[in-house]
Order: C-alpha cells, then structure tokens, then sequence
C-alpha cells in the first residue's frame, strides 16, 4: 500500500508534469501572493486562471504555497488583455471603455450575473474583442462568488447638486401650494359661514 507521503508526492509530480505539457505560461508563487494580485500582475483574468488551476488552487485560493508552480494560461485559449476592475465601474462602462460588446464580456468572463452586480475591486477580466478564454470544467463557473475580503464595485446611487435643488424646489412649490389652497379654502368657509349667519333671524325676542 502506498504512504500518505507517497501518494502526495505522486499527486504532486502527476501535476507538475501535467502543467507542463498543458500550460502556455507558468508563475512561481511567491510570499503573500493572492489570486487577483497574481492574475493583475501577469495579465490573466480571475476567471481564466481559476479554470486553468481547477483542482490544484481551491475555490477560496486559500492553498497557495510559496514555491508552487502555477498555470496562467493553456495554448490558444490564453486571453492576456485584461483590466482591472475600479470602485464604481459597471459592465456598460468596462464595455465602451474597451470597444466592446456585452455578449463578448460575458462570453469572456461568464462568472459575471446578468445584473453585472458581482463585480468587485480588484477582480480581472478579459476585455480581449473576441473569445480567448477556456472553457469551465463540467457543471461548474469557478470564480462566480465575491470574496470574503473584497469590496463589491456597485456605484453608489447619488443625485447629484442640481437634482437635488431641483426636488427642494418642488417640495417647497408643493408646500407653498398647499398652504395657499387650505387658506383660501378656510376664507372660502368663512365667508360660507357668514352667508349662512345673515339668514339667520335675530334672537332679540329671547
């Protein structure tokens, strides 16, 4: 029977050689690296090196060690145009930024939601104008969750200056309005109120 030890050194020469057959371009991991830093800094899309590293790196890229050798890319399906994504960037942004459409953003980067709401800062993405990522593994999109630790790029949803002068203009119109209608409509009452008292005989007699 093999060792435990035995059979992790096997696993490891299997992938080592696997990776070399396979891979286009390789990286050395280094101290403190993490996926997105790894994929900013040699020019792959978060997606595409979660696919091309499926079953080495897991799903939280929390397994990585200093010295392991890593896949970035597999021979013609390798996208090197990528970007960085920004607090407050949106899909349609990214999109004509780059001259692209949306079909070929998602096409490239399918873990983005049709909402385009689960972006976050300092993710990757293939912003190349045709197809140029792999393919996912079977029954599986790695990379389709938000990381604990980053910060979603949703703009925030604010008026701006004149909109908002705009909107006091229309309250205190509104306001103004309203006051106006309820005097007049307590005038029109009272002077109602007055008619009726003149038809009213005098209690002299009394």
């Amino acid at each position: 029977m093999f060792s435990t030890k035995t059979f992790a050194v096997a696993l490891a020469v299997f992938a080592t050689s696997a990776l070399a057959a396979d891979c286009a371009r390789k990286y050395t991991v280094q101290e403190g690296d993490i996926c997105d830093s790894i994929s900013a800094a040699n020019k792959v899309s978060t997606y595409q090196l979660a696919v091309v590293n499926h079953g080495i790196v897991d799903d939280s890229c929390s397994n990585l060690m200093p010295g392991d050798s890593i896949c970035l890319g597999w021979p013609g399906e390798d996208c090197t145009n990528t970007y960085v994504v920004q607090d407050n960037d949106t899909c349609d942004g990214i999109n004509a930024a780059h001259g692209l459409n949306s079909t070929i953003l998602y096409l490239n980067n399918p873990q983005i939601n049709e909402a385009c709401d689960n972006i976050y800062i300092g993710e990757v993405l293939c912003v190349a104008n045709n197809v140029q990522v792999p393919a996912a593994p079977a029954g599986a999109i790695p990379a389709t969750t938000i990381p604990a630790t980053a910060t979603p790029a949703v703009p925030s949803a604010t008026k701006t200056p004149a909109a908002q002068a705009t909107h006091s203009d229309n309250s205190n119109s509104n306001s103004h309005s309203s006051s106006n209608n309820n005097n007049d409509n307590s005038s029109h009452e009272a002077d109602e109120d007055d008619e009726d008292d003149e038809d009213l005989p005098f209690c002299d007699e009394l």
